[in-house]
């Protein structure tokens, strides 16, 4: 027998290792950013406008309320929308990253189809072709990916 008979193959050695919580920040600074930059050209720009009661003209406020902020004025709107939509991008790398970890380990789904046995191995579940039903993770990247385009597409049209 030679000495190669029993090697595993190398792991494939990664171009590029970003933590996770970097695309969390990203996203979250993004979204702060949107809002921030809005509400300070709002009272900029508009303050008597954006501070005043929609209903009955008083009693006057001192901050805007969020949608007085992003609704009806040109350049906060624009621009809210506009930073608001370069969220979507670490927003899909976050239901990426998601549903790589739930793929990898079922044991962090948190409603499963899985059952165990062999033990503490936890194994799939497949239909009657046998073929894998689809688990949480699928579901869980379906929703996130619904919840994304909905809620753009809802913040385009207010």
């Amino acid at each position: 027998m030679s000495a190669h008979a029993h090697t595993t193959p190398p792991v494939p050695v990664p171009l590029i290792r970003v933590p996770a919580w970097y695309i969390h920040y990203a996203h979250s600074t993004l979204a702060a950013a949107a809002f921030g930059s809005a509400l300070v050209l709002a009272m900029a720009m508009h303050y008597k406008q954006v501070v005043k009661n929609g209903v009955a003209g008083w009693p006057e406020e001192w901050v805007p309320s969020v949608s007085a902020t992003i609704g009806d004025w040109a350049p906060e709107r624009p621009i809210f929308q506009i930073i608001i939509a370069l969220c979507a991008g670490p927003r899909f790398l976050l239901i990426l990253v998601q549903w790589l970890v739930t793929r990898r380990n079922p044991s962090l789904h948190l409603f499963s189809d899985m059952k165990k046995s062999d033990g503490d191995v936890v194994r799939p579940t497949t239909n009657t072709r046998g073929t894998q039903k689809w688990g949480a993770p699928e579901w869980i990247a379906i929703a996130g990916v619904l919840r994304t385009f909905t809620w753009y597409v809802y913040r385009s049209s207010v």
